[in-house]
């Protein structure tokens, strides 16, 4: 018997059973025809689902459901809100400082502070409801009117001429009667400078303000007194001594000081409900300290220097004897 036809010959192997090494395709399935190519077998199990008959193990979830909890596929993911930024807390102490400091240093360095206090306070009270902003804004008003006095005399009584002629007794005589005693016009040229650089600095007239000018020249120079107490003469170097009572800047700051601290919970309320309440308040407190504010009396010291047979008071030296008579700080 021929080897090709011997029962006990090896079947041929499927994958090279053609002509030419071609693959004679997939094999038959047992008890039925074969699976067309890229067909799924009879009876195969559907991807993503269990098998007949097979149980779903614990926490598994059939197919095309989603864990329990979790959001549903395909399900867009949960919105998360954007935080707000932060906002910088509000400094409301600062229209405050700046107030009481505008008094304290009242004067050309208590004008700037009282302007910027002023401004801080409308910036605050813009934002949030602050009694301390408000008390800085009434502070900060009576700072400013403080150092437009202060300013406003110097300016006027520094601009009056004097003659200097005679002895060193007598041109210090003339000086002081120059600063002491100023003409009407003088006192006009006070009121005017007053009201302009106070409406300018603050915003508002004085009359809103409820402060009368004319009264305030009056409180300055009405009761001012001198007297010569003692000459001294060295060379072309002289030194006349004086007794002054006047008021003052520092005496009316004390007192404005201490009237604002003895202020009410209740009159500082009442004095927020409207600008013209500020305003009232205001008036009050600066009309009651000049009216409470007593003269004082200091020794004033008048420097004179001889050029030329003439003496003369230098301009520093009337700035000082202004200060000394009407400042006091």
């Amino acid at each position: 018997m021929s080897e090709e036809n011997s029962p006990n010959s090896a079947a041929p192997n499927p994958s090279f059973g053609t002509e030419g090494g071609q693959s004679a395709g997939p094999a038959p399935q047992a008890g039925g025809s074969p699976a067309s190519p890229g067909q799924p077998a009879p009876n195969a199990t559907p991807a993503g689902q269990p098998a007949p008959g097979a149980q779903p193990g614990p926490g598994s979830v059939p197919a095309g459901q989603s864990m329990p909890g979790s959001a549903p596929t395909g399900a867009p993911g949960p919105a998360y809100a954007t935080p707000a930024p932060m906002q910088q807390p509000v400094k409301d102490t600062t229209p405050l400082v700046l107030g009481i400091l505008s008094i304290v240093f009242a004067g050309i360095v208590g004008l700037i502070l009282g302007i910027l206090g002023l401004n801080k306070s409308k910036k605050v009270l813009k934002l949030v409801e602050s009694s301390k902003a408000k008390a800085g804004k009434i502070t900060s008003i009576i700072g400013i009117v403080l150092s437009v006095i202060a300013i406003v005399v110097v300016i006027v009584a520094f601009a009056l001429g004097f003659s200097v002629l005679g002895g060193p007794s007598q041109a210090a005589d003339e000086a002081m009667q120059s600063i002491c005693e100023p003409s009407d016009s003088d006192r006009a040229q006070f009121t005017e400078g007053f009201e302009e650089s106070f409406s300018s600095a603050a915003g508002v007239s004085t009359s809103e303000v409820g402060l009368d000018s004319n009264k305030m020249a009056s409180w300055l120079y009405d009761d001012v007194t001198y007297s010569q107490t003692g000459v001294e003469t060295q060379n072309n170097t002289a030194t006349v001594t004086y007794s002054v009572t006047s008021h003052d800047m520092n005496g009316l700051i004390d007192t404005a000081s201490t009237n604002l601290s003895n202020l009410s919970q209740d009159q500082l309320v009442a004095a927020t409900a409207s600008e013209s309440a500020y305003y009232s308040l205001i008036g009050q407190v600066l009309n009651e300290s000049m009216d409470e504010t007593a003269p004082t009396t200091k020794t004033v010291t008048v420097h004179l220097t001889k050029s030329n047979g003439t003496w003369t008071v230098s301009d520093s030296e009337k700035q000082d004897l202004i200060n000394d008579i009407y400042v006091a700080y």
